[in-house]
């Protein structure tokens, strides 16, 4: 089903990437000061996670995402 107004589209990216760049931001500042955050583990679970481990997560995903749309 298509949406009524051609700009929903572009308001849920919009709003798609200001959520990301907000949890991003979060996650650089936690590790900042050594905590932890809470992060789901995809079974309907939780799980702690170092922000430092996973903000390196996040650059390795990043980077890999830049290599295939260079190619």
């Amino acid at each position: 089903m298509k949406p009524v107004n051609p700009n929903t589209d572009k308001l849920s990216e919009r709003i798609i990437l200001g959520v990301r760049k907000a949890v991003r931001k979060m996650i650089e500042e936690r590790a900042a000061i050594d905590e932890v955050v809470m992060i789901g583990d995809g079974e309907e679970g939780f799980k702690y996670v170092p922000a430092k481990e996973l903000l390196e997560t996040l650059r390795k995903e990043e980077e890999n995402a830049e290599k295939q749309s260079d190619e």
